[in-house]
């Protein structure tokens, strides 16, 4: 683990942030008002087909059309659903506001609904002030949450820099990691900053699982540059709060960045290269699985030679399992078992190494490590 710390302590100030024109140009998601799951193996085994409600929010679009806790969705507006993953993205390419008809099941009686989709719920954290803005990129827009104090002064700014992966950032109910520290920060007088990831929530772009480093990076660019325009930003006191790996993410930013970033903080970061990263952590899982200390050690080589020749070569996932058999265990742990082919993040950040003495930023570290943290 190597962290690094930036202290926010600044005194809570209060001040409204405005909205801007661009607050209508990119629309909010679709709302249904369902939570999906995958079917009973029950039903799996029976052939039926479609994702299950496992929950239904009070109120909601699906809830006002007579949708229950336990029903099947079988086809919208005539589409069969098959997972989860794809009834997203039917309803991500719908509208708020659109009429939609909703074929569900439940037991052996089969219904049609309609009902009217509703634009995504916003955040509303008691004391602050959120704003919907975007980023523009060559290939389409980014959702870009901006959370501050009521009051009309100029405040500092931190942006998130999130971890690997996809998922939303967009969290109106319940309690979130990041929204409960960035809420925590903002009542510190801090504007905070999060990206929306390409083709996750509202933003467009490709489907996240193809963007790769790069466009990722971009995306945070493009958002640092926006922040530094807000008038109600202190633009020489921007901070990049990284978390995982986003924070190689943050000291590559800090260092190619053409504006001017006050500080960097850490959180679960690391000091070697990415895939040295993932083995550290797969040792650790195997020694709580209670194998031997002298079988692992040779597991962790092998993981990483066959790292080395995948992530250096760049090949085709079920191409490279099939000439080296030996690899496919390593594969499933560091890619999705499901994924044909190298994930283009984890590829391009495979032997990246955050390069922390690049940055003349003030920096504040502390090494340690998530296996015993009252020993950091």
């Amino acid at each position: 683990m190597f962290a690094l710390a930036v202290l926010l302590g600044a005194a809570p100030l209060y001040r409204a942030l405005p909205q801007t024109a661009s607050d209508s140009i990119l629309p909010r998601r679709p709302y249904l008002g369902v939570r999906l799951g995958v079917l009973p193996d029950s039903l799996a085994r029976r052939g039926a087909t479609g994702v299950a409600a496992t929950s239904v929010t009070v109120g909601s679009p699906a809830d006002r059309a007579g949708i229950t806790a336990g029903d099947l969705l079988v086809r919208i507006n005539r589409i069969p659903l098959s997972d989860v993953a794809q009834t997203l993205e039917v309803i991500r390419g719908l509208r708020a506001g659109q009429a939609v008809v909703v074929t569900t099941r439940r037991g052996a009686r089969e219904q049609t609904l309609s009902l009217v989709l509703v634009e995504w719920p916003s955040e509303t954290p008691a004391g602050l002030v959120v704003s919907y803005e975007q980023v523009r990129l060559a290939d389409g827009r980014r959702r870009v949450i901006v959370v501050g104090p009521p009051d009309s002064r100029r405040h500092p700014a931190v942006l998130l820099v999130g971890e690997i992966g996809c998922y939303s950032i967009d969290a109106p109910w319940g309690r979130g990691l990041y929204n409960d520290l960035l809420y925590h920060v903002s009542r510190r007088g801090f504007v905070t900053v999060r990206v929306e990831k390409s083709g996750i929530g509202d933003s467009e772009g490709p489907r996240c699982a193809e963007a790769d480093l790069t466009s990722e990076q971009l995306s945070y660019d493009a958002a640092l540059q926006a922040v530094r325009r807000y008038p109600y930003v202190d633009s020489t006191h921007v901070v990049l709060l990284g978390h995982g790996a986003g924070g190689m993410l943050a000291a590559r930013l800090a260092q190619h960045a053409s504006g001017t970033v006050a500080g960097i903080a850490v959180v679960a970061g690391y000091g070697v290269p990415w895939f040295d990263h993932e083995l550290g952590t797969l040792k650790w899982w195997l020694v709580l699985a209670g194998i031997p200390p002298d079988s692992i050690d040779p597991m962790i080589d092998a993981g990483k030679r066959c790292g080395e020749m995948f992530f250096g070569g760049r090949e085709d996932r079920r191409s490279f399992a099939a000439s080296h058999p030996a690899c496919e265990p390593y594969l499933s742990y560091s890619l999705s078992a499901s994924s044909p082919a190298c994930h283009p993040i984890p590829c391009g950040a495979a032997y990246a190494f955050p390069c922390w003495w690049c940055i003349s930023r003030p920096t504040r570290s502390r090494a340690g490590t998530n296996r015993s943290p009252s020993r950091s």
